[in-house]
């Protein structure tokens, strides 16, 4: 599916790791702009990454009052 992570995207560009992903996608008045640079129009910091290696964590489980699941 096409755009999918543009759909599924929780924060705005230049607020999801910064320091990691020094240069990501512009955004302006609700769109994400193509990259005017080669390339994808990121860039990673490999040694940034390294030094914040992802913490795993449990996400809480929504319930109702009879114990079913229910989303967020």
């Amino acid at each position: 599916m096409p755009l999918v992570g543009v759909q599924e995207q929780p924060k705005k560009p230049q607020e999801i790791l910064p320091e990691i992903v020094n240069v990501q996608f512009e955004w302006e008045d609700g769109y994400l702009l193509p990259p005017t640079v080669p390339g994808l129009g990121v860039e990673f910091d490999r040694e940034a990454a390294r030094a914040n290696p992802f913490q795993p964590f449990e996400r809480p489980f929504l319930s109702r009052d009879d114990g079913s699941f229910t989303n967020w």
